[in-house]
């Protein structure tokens, strides 16, 4: 799927996600019945493989959607630098 072909969908699902959850955020209960204020989080992020869809999108006031993402980055950040340490060499003169 092209990357046009992605935000379309996105567009198209993000005023039926935020119907579904009533304009309310699902982390705080903060409610936006315009939804300009209302933001939709993948709960299972694009960056490790989420997709567009109705069962993987949820609806999260900006303060939520903050904080789930700095978690994610943090995870992510951790997880890019734990794969890019080298394995420790054991000296050859050392016995375990």
């Amino acid at each position: 799927m092209s990357k046009w072909e992605q935000t379309t969908l996105y567009r198209r699902l993000r005023p039926r996600v935020l119907r579904r959850d009533r304009y309310t955020c699902q982390e705080c209960g903060y409610r936006d019945p315009s939804g300009k204020t209302l933001e939709t989080h993948h709960t299972v992020a694009r960056a490790t493989g989420g997709q567009h869809s109705m069962d993987t999108l949820v609806t999260l006031c900006r303060s939520c959607h903050k904080r789930h993402t700095d978690v994610l980055v943090a995870t992510l950040a951790t997880a890019r630098r734990a794969a890019s340490r080298k394995p420790v060499e054991r000296h050859p003169g050392i016995k375990e």
